[in-house]
């Protein structure tokens, strides 16, 4: 299994908090938030490489941590930062479109797990991991959300009884459930091609939902409820109270 780190977008939202950093690299408690990932991604023993996949623009940035994290934690996963050569938000290729760019560049014939390299999450990845194995099917990380403002600006899932999606939508107008799509997949090996056909019928590239919304229409794809929470830092309001939230919390310090 080969871990991808989704971290080639621009977060315009968060601007001017991401004028020479990427959110990947915000801290939370002393530590960058991709480190937290990174650490959970370490616990699943199939994993044999991440790969992060950039921008230009902080291509650098993104070197310069993987080579301190190589040095401070000799027994993390093998990190390889990969550029997809774009330099601005108008020029982006879109997370969907970063996937298949790493699928492809580094020849990829693996099942592979797929985290936004912005997002901050309690519940274990192991777990996660153990589902994907005993179902053996295309899986996606799943959450209730109340707040139905949140819920039109992400993916919104309706499930079967066994957790199977029969429904997937997203940013929708009107929600049909209260069912929240995290960025956080598992896809099988025997999936990876769609990427391409997806993208070769001009659909949208953007936010990764928009492929599970294409995908569960064309394969089984099961909902993981997690023991835990998981929070997009997409604005600065959000990532203040990440910090807040998080900063007496024992595990993250």
């Amino acid at each position: 299994m080969i871990a991808i780190l989704l971290a080639a977008g621009y977060a315009t939202r968060m601007y001017t908090l991401t004028t020479t950093i990427p959110k990947t690299l915000f801290k939370v408690c002393g530590r960058h938030i991709i480190d937290y990932i990174c650490d959970e991604i370490d616990t699943i023993p199939d994993i044999e490489k991440i790969l992060l996949i950039s921008n230009a623009k902080y291509f650098e940035k993104h070197l310069e941590w993987a080579k301190d994290r190589k040095i401070s934690k000799t027994h993390s996963t093998n990190i390889i930062v990969l550029n997809d050569g774009s330099e601005t938000e108008s020029s982006k290729l879109g997370a969907i479109r970063d996937i298949n760019y790493v699928i492809q560049q580094e020849v990829i014939n693996d099942d592979i797990l797929v985290i936004a390299g912005d997002s901050f999450f309690t519940y274990r990845l192991f777990d996660f991991y153990k589902y994907f194995k005993i179902n053996n099917l295309d899986c996606v990380v799943v959450t209730k959300e109340e707040n139905i403002e949140e819920l039109k600006r992400g993916g919104v899932v309706t499930i079967t009884l066994n957790n199977l999606i029969v429904d997937f939508e997203e940013k929708p107008e009107n929600p049909k459930s209260k069912l929240s799509a995290c960025a956080c997949y598992i896809f099988k090996k025997e999936t990876l091609p769609h990427f391409e056909t997806y993208l070769n019928n001009k659909n949208n590239s953007d936010a990764p939902g928009y492929f599970i919304e294409w995908l569960y229409m064309h394969n089984k794809v099961l909902a993981y409820h997690p023991c835990g929470e998981f929070y997009d830092i997409g604005t600065p309001e959000a990532y203040e109270y990440i910090k807040k939230l998080f900063n007496d919390f024992e595990r993250y310090i």
